[in-house]
């Protein structure tokens, strides 16, 4: 498995080299400057069914870049870090949910008891302690377990971005669905 992967980093390495990796212009090997024609011909539209055909290719010059060798140490060092970046998610059911902890909720907030705009989502994931909502939110999911409801009472934060919502006291009413 290692080799086959290994030789796929080695393969994948050389076909990028080969392919290039910037668009610099190209320019004539005896003046060192790109012509105007030239940049207007590389950028002609292409017509179906015309032919075109290849402009002088023999004599460029090529720079061929050593590929540093990839050793087993470097591969694992790769895994670990795929690894690390997209941890597997385990579903918990035998306890309530904790400060670090995502649930995924559905919830809408209601002012006087008015749902208003943007204070709904479903199959929302939270990292509980985030900090991502308005303060007692995520604290008032502390405990839930999947397939619980709760009704928190709230108030927007003075400054809060919208003028309607700053200070005002709402109801959230949650569902837990993980």
């Amino acid at each position: 498995m290692r080799r086959f992967f290994k030789a796929g980093l080695v393969g994948m390495s050389v076909l990028m080299l080969a392919t290039g990796c910037s668009k610099k212009a190209e320019t004539d090997t005896e003046t060192g400057a790109a012509s105007a024609s030239d940049a207007a011909e590389t950028t002609a539209e292409y017509v179906e069914g015309e032919l075109k055909s290849l402009g002088e290719y023999k004599g460029l010059s090529v720079e061929i870049v050593e590929v540093p060798e990839i050793t087993d140490a470097d591969v694992e060092a790769q895994i670990q870090f795929n690894l690390a970046a997209n941890p597997e998610e385990e579903v918990v059911t035998d306890r309530g949910a904790e400060d670090g902890d995502t649930v995924n909720i559905d919830f809408k907030g209601y002012k006087d008891g008015v749902a208003f705009d943007g204070g709904e989502a479903a199959g929302y994931d939270l990292v509980l302690g985030s900090g991502s909502f308005i303060e007692g939110f995520e604290e008032g999911l502390i405990g839930v377990k999947a397939g619980d409801e709760k009704e928190l009472n709230l108030t927007f934060p003075e400054d809060y971005m919208s003028a309607d919502l700053a200070g005002a006291t709402w109801c959230l009413r949650s569902r837990s669905t993980r």
